[in-house]
């Protein structure tokens, strides 16, 4: 009788894997942010628009509602990433995805939106650290912004 029902509960959770919808209203909305930046003038990309499309179109089929964004400036990210916080706000589950040239400077990671001119480590321009996102075990929300998320910042 234990084998039968492990049997079952392993059945239970493999089927879940595949419908979901159902893993939707479990766990409430699904929200994807996917970017993908190729159109640099500096410095073309052939792959990140091809990589967040592909990405967009599995996270669909998973349930996601999914917030595609290709080629995108300054503002257009911060948009987009400000629209991404909004939503997971009201709860639920959010991924985030970007494909595209990034940088550090002095330990923190910067993404880089299409038309930024960078010529020097002072063109980035620099803000107060980003907190750390409280610990999953307080129950709090872990986004507190954009700058929790990521950093967009103009060159």
């Amino acid at each position: 009788m234990k084998h039968i029902l492990t049997k079952i509960i392993l059945l239970f959770l493999l089927s879940s894997l595949f419908m979901p919808n159902s893993l939707q209203a479990a766990a409430g909305q699904r929200i994807a942010l996917v970017i993908g930046n190729s159109a640099y003038s500096f410095a073309p990309l052939k792959n990140p628009v091809n990589d967040a499309q592909d990405t967009a179109a599995v996270l669909k089929t998973l349930g996601f509602t999914v917030m595609l964004k290709k080629d995108v400036n300054l503002r257009s990210m911060e948009e987009a990433v400000r629209d991404f916080g909004n939503q997971l706000k009201r709860g639920g589950v959010g991924l985030f995805y970007y494909a595209g040239h990034g940088l550090q400077v002095n330990g923190i990671n910067y993404l880089v939106p299409v038309g930024a001119r960078i010529d020097k480590e002072s063109d980035v321009k620099y803000d107060e650290p980003v907190k750390s996102p409280p610990s999953r075990h307080t129950g709090e929300s872990r986004y507190d912004g954009v700058g929790d998320l990521l950093r967009v910042h103009q060159y």
